[in-house]
């Protein structure tokens, strides 16, 4: 299968405008020779600042072209997350659902990529996968992780359970069967128990209609944690999953000095790094920190999370005076 252009599709708000701006530019830096065209829906107004950026890797890039569509009517009517989602998630995880109803006529397939992702070689390949009749093409989790979703779901159909943060999708049978308005109505009566708000309804939805993809295209990392943070020969997309995040201190060397690169090479070159926020993940930012030589900046981390639990002890331990 041919196609003179490559179309992508992304979810932002205005939060990850600066982490889209970067993964924007690791598939423009490792897909100079195709032309891109890249839908991003918005679940909230972004910022002047974010505006003007996109705006100037718009220009900078020839092969690229960013179509930008506003989806924060859409999404506030409908229903909060779960109130057991992870706190990382926002509505914005939604616009995955929806944007495929705003795509323009001519556009046949899409390839959806989440924010936290970088890209390392072409893209190509992906984009001209067959998909064998099926609406899409999606990696798997793990026999460890997926097994537990499926039971969790009921989905008495599926084989695998599919991780929503990169997919190629077949738009015009997505559009044919109005799977925009299923995915709106599931949501709306079940959203209380998707914990993985969009994925759990992508997972019910397309049962027996996705296509697994080789793990190249979504390598699914723990920025943190140094055995889980392999990048494997061949990949493609590298996607960095759970709380914690590549534009944070601490992380395994090998994510840090990858992600920098990219943030050197973008217009997001100022980019401010974060600390990790929940105990566990300041000691093993700590001890990474350690292991790269630097002490003092492992031992504020440490300090952190000492303090953090410190107070939790007084909390649950209060000390009486007589």
């Amino acid at each position: 299968m041919t196609k003179r252009k490559i179309e992508l599709m992304l979810g932002i708000d205005d939060g990850y405008a600066a982490y889209a701006g970067v993964f924007l530019t690791s598939i423009a830096l490792n897909n100079w020779q195709d032309e891109i065209v890249c839908h991003i829906g918005c679940s909230n107004a972004l910022s002047s600042k974010n505006k003007e950026r996109l705006a100037k890797f718009d220009a900078l890039y020839k092969n690229f072209s960013l179509q930008i569509y506003d989806l924060s009517s859409s999404i506030e009517v409908l229903p909060p997350l779960s109130s057991q989602t992870a706190k990382r998630f926002s509505k914005a995880v939604l616009a995955r659902l929806l944007l495929p109803a705003f795509l323009p006529p001519d556009v046949q397939r899409v390839i959806y990529m989440d924010c936290d992702m970088l890209c390392l070689g072409s893209i190509r390949s992906l984009w001209q996968t067959d998909l064998g009749g099926k609406i899409a093409a999606a990696c798997a989790y793990n026999e460890v992780h997926g097994p537990r979703q499926i039971e969790r779901l009921g989905l008495l159909r599926a084989e695998h359970y599919y991780n929503s943060g990169l997919f190629l999708l077949d738009v015009e049978k997505w559009r044919s069967h109005h799977f925009t308005e299923l995915a709106v109505e599931c949501y709306s009566k079940f959203h209380e128990f998707f914990v993985m708000p969009d994925q759990d309804v992508l997972n019910v939805l397309l049962q027996g209609q996705i296509k697994r993809l080789d793990d190249c295209y979504n390598r699914m990392l723990l920025v943190n944690d140094i055995a889980s943070s392999r990048i494997m020969p061949g990949d493609v997309l590298v996607h960095f999953v759970n709380e914690v995040k590549p534009w944070f201190i601490g992380n395994a060397e090998n994510i840090a000095h990858l992600y920098k690169r990219y943030v050197a090479a973008s217009l997001w070159y100022d980019l401010p790094f974060l600390e990790p926020q929940e105990v566990q993940d300041q000691i093993k930012a700590g001890d990474n920190l350690l292991i790269q030589g630097k002490a003092e900046l492992a031992a504020h981390l440490y300090g952190k999370a000492a303090k953090t639990l410190f107070a939790e002890y007084q909390k649950n331990n209060p000390v009486e005076y007589f």
